[in-house]
């Protein structure tokens, strides 16, 4: 039975006389089952305005954040960064001299002294999983043969059909993280924690620390099958931070470490406040164009972290540029190893729908790409390795409006 390792929130808005308790992830995942894509987003969006209305005069005891992650995540799924901005510490933007070099080669460099990489994401950011994508080929060079996913399920077939896959994974870019892994040759593991220990009164962090430490052992045993083992592990935001950040427990690479006396390089997307590092890489046109990611160096040229974090925390910061806007589209998704780009003609009418391509005869897969095409955009664009594809515009309920077939050699 699949599980969804989400924070679990719940909404509630009022329906006649009663309250119905609706979990929005399962709501948008049943909507992308059928692929409806922007009506996941959309009905979330009427529930929130709901819950507004009927919450004018009483709070309550849900903000309305957990619409905004919800609509975060299912527009990420699209190709679109951040709709809903969170509160962040404007103080965070501090002046401190730093420097930056390309992220790809320099993470490479480090891996070949390595055994294990963990690379995190921001669920809501389909970019990092581009990073690690466009790492595969390179990794897989230099002797990684096994790629841990956060996003997989222990104990299921790895499906990349829209109804059988976990959340993360009807993500188009998540799906391809996986296809280009399977075509390379990887192993793919799946090493979520099946812990189901209740909360414990006496320490509330007792079962996050249980599933930290789970997720360590069950990467620890891929070393023990095989001790010449390397191994990529792409994991969600915190789990992959080598010293504690309070007094409540430990992560998932201090576990680790510990359980398995390997120091992983441990690399850093996710900072808590996202204009820290942009505006200096905006600023250098060198820097903003190549539309890539970057590591940030301290004024000694070392490794640095966010103001927000400790050293040692992890190994390595990486900090993207605002992307640009190409074909309406922000540039990071037209670069992607391996691909060539395809120019597809757009009418007026197309608007606001959703394109999408798909596997050849795949039309129960998870898209290879999507994107919500925006008003006076001509022409638009995407990134596909070779094969045949078949291009299809819908609208928000999921109605095919037109369809094309297009072979990329």
């Amino acid at each position: 039975m699949n599980k969804i390792f989400l924070s679990t929130f719940f909404v509630f808005y009022a329906v006649s006389s009663f309250a119905q308790a609706i979990n929005v992830y399962d709501l948008g995942l049943n909507c992308i089952k059928q692929n409806h894509y922007l009506k996941a987003i959309d009905t979330i969006k009427v529930l929130k305005k709901k819950y507004d209305e009927s919450h004018t005069s009483d709070a309550g005891n849900l903000s309305t954040s957990s619409y905004d992650q919800a609509i975060n995540l299912f527009s990420s799924f699209i190709g679109e960064d951040y709709p809903y901005k969170f509160n962040d510490d404007n103080s965070l933007l501090k002046n401190h001299k730093v420097s930056f070099t390309p992220a790809i080669p320099y993470i490479i460099n480090l891996a070949k002294g390595r055994r294990v990489v963990m690379i995190n994401e921001n669920h809501y950011i389909p970019k990092h999983r581009i990073l690690t994508y466009n790492l595969l080929q390179q990794f897989y060079d230099i002797g990684y043969r096994y790629l841990a996913l956060e996003a997989l399920t222990p104990g299921d077939t790895i499906s990349l059909k829209r109804d059988k896959s976990s959340i993360y994974a009807n993500e188009p870019n998540m799906a391809n993280l996986i296809r280009e892994a399977l075509r390379l040759g990887f192993q793919l593991i799946a090493y979520e924690s099946e812990d189901n220990t209740p909360e414990n009164p006496n320490f509330s962090s007792h079962r996050r620390n249980m599933r930290e430490l789970l997720q360590a052992r069950n990467l620890y045993q891929i070393i023990v099958k095989d001790p010449q083992a390397k191994i990529l592990v792409h994991a969600g935001v915190a789990h992959i931070w080598e010293q504690a950040t309070t007094n409540k427990g430990m992560y998932m690479a201090e576990y680790f470490k510990v359980i398995s006396g390997i120091d992983p390089l441990t690399i850093n997307q996710s900072v808590l406040h996202d204009e820290e590092f942009t505006a200096r890489l905006d600023r250098s046109l060198a820097l903003k164009s190549t539309g890539m990611p970057f590591v940030v160096l301290d004024s000694l040229n070392l490794p640095d972290v966010s103001e927000a974090d400790r050293k040692g925390n992890y190994d390595l910061l990486v900090a993207w540029p605002t992307p640009e806007n190409r074909f309406g589209r922000s540039d990071y998704m037209l670069q992607k190893t391996g691909t060539k780009i395809n120019m597809i003609d757009l009418k007026e009418s197309d608007a606001g729908n959703l394109l999408q391509v798909f596997k050849y005869e795949d039309d129960n897969g998870i898209p290879v790409d999507q994107f919500r095409i925006t008003a006076g955009v001509k022409r638009g664009a995407t990134a596909l390795p070779s094969g045949k594809y078949q291009i299809q515009l819908v609208n928000n309920n999921g109605k095919i409006l037109w369809k094309r077939l297009v072979t990329i050699p």
